[in-house]
């Protein structure tokens, strides 16, 4: 698993975004923030300021938190 920024002339509105790509099949995570962490079938990013939020793949959000 690679993650990474996604580079600004990638984007549309040059907000920070991360990506992370599974190299064993090619799929990707994509991330409106540049927060992001997965582990096995599950990522972590923050879907909105302050909050974060754990997200399943192929379901997506599970559960948020929020940190104020």
């Amino acid at each position: 698993m690679i993650v990474r920024p996604l580079d600004e002339y990638l984007q549309v509105d040059h907000s920070p975004r991360a990506t992370a790509v599974e190299l064993s099949t090619g799929e990707l995570i994509t991330s409106d923030t540049p927060a992001l962490d997965v582990f096995g079938r599950y990522h972590i990013a923050e879907p909105s300021e302050d909050v974060v939020g754990l997200y399943a793949r192929g379901n997506g959000l599970q559960t948020s938190l929020s940190l104020q």
